[in-house]
């Protein structure tokens, strides 16, 4: 199974950020664990480098983000990705990005925290909690 993570659910991860960190970091274990392909779009990573300056001191952000990108796929945004985004129903364009970005790296399912967001999916869109509920 392919799992993309929504950037929510990386900065959750990779910030510590609870709430949400135990739930997220208990999932992340079971996905690498079952040898399910754990996945984040490259805006995922800039967004996240941006953002993790208030939780992670600077000089340690690089170092987390290459222990993170060496067990998660990165997907690509191209100029595709970005048009049907823009062409897209997605309200947010950052969402619609993501949606593309993980429909083209053939994701089975997006982690978010804003399910509402991705409304227009075709990818089944659960929150962390919900991943492995039958």
């Amino acid at each position: 199974m392919t799992i993309f993570l929504d950037t929510n659910i990386v900065l959750d991860l990779l910030s510590k950020r609870e709430p949400h960190y135990t739930n997220v970091a208990d999932l992340y274990e079971v996905c690498y664990q079952n040898g399910h392909t754990i996945c984040c779009s490259s805006l995922t990573i800039a967004n996240t480098a941006y953002t993790l300056v208030k939780y992670v001191p600077k000089n340690k952000i690089i170092h987390t983000l290459s222990n993170f990108v060496s067990v998660c796929k990165i997907t690509t945004v191209d100029e595709e990705t970005i048009k049907s985004a823009l062409n897209s129903d997605f309200k947010d364009l950052e969402d619609g990005i993501q949606y593309y970005s993980a429909l083209k790296a053939g994701a089975d399912i997006i982690i978010t925290r804003d399910t509402k967001g991705f409304a227009p999916s075709k990818i089944t869109v659960k929150n962390s909690s919900e991943v492995f509920d039958n």
